[in-house]
């Protein structure tokens, strides 16, 4: 499959009733968008996908996909208008602090996790995994201690230890 350039995943076959499959890697590396492929929610720029032998973009796919398919996404406590760093001036002054004070903090947690590139991108523009793990951020800025690790990729846990 290719999304715009970028080349998802090669030949990655079929799967037997009851198989399963796990997509594994790194925010950004395509696994939500393959998964919306398969469900004919995004198409791809060439290859094709069957879901029960039938082309996803074929017109009748749509009853096929309403009878056996179904995904479930993570949400963010983010504005997806909002750049990363917005949403940390934006939750802060929320909670009472200062705007300055807000954008120090979002900035030093952002160069902490190697993010400052992309400060200024807005929330809807970044993937889900780097969506959720900026969720995650949020929430180590608000009470580190508290924080679930649980919805942070392995490279956030590793820093939140740190």
């Amino acid at each position: 499959m290719e999304f715009s350039r970028l080349h998802s995943f090669f030949d990655v076959g079929s799967l037997s009733n009851k198989e399963i499959l796990v997509l594994l890697g790194t925010n950004g590396a395509g696994k939500t968008t393959t998964i919306k492929s398969i469900l004919g929610l995004v198409e791809t720029d060439n290859g094709k996908v069957l879901f029960h032998d039938r082309d996803v973009k074929a017109d009748d796919f749509k009853k096929i996909h309403q009878e056996s398919a179904a995904l479930l996404e993570n949400a963010t406590n983010l504005v997806d208008e909002l750049s990363l760093i917005d949403n940390f001036v934006y939750w802060g002054l929320m909670r009472g602090i200062a705007k300055t004070e807000a954008l120090k903090r979002g900035t030093e947690i952002l160069t902490r996790f190697g993010l400052t590139d992309k400060k200024d991108t807005p929330i809807n523009e970044l993937s889900r995994g780097d969506a959720t793990e900026c969720s995650y951020l949020y929430d180590v800025d608000r009470s580190p201690s508290a924080s679930d690790y649980g919805r942070a990729d392995f490279r956030t846990r590793y820093q939140c230890r740190k």
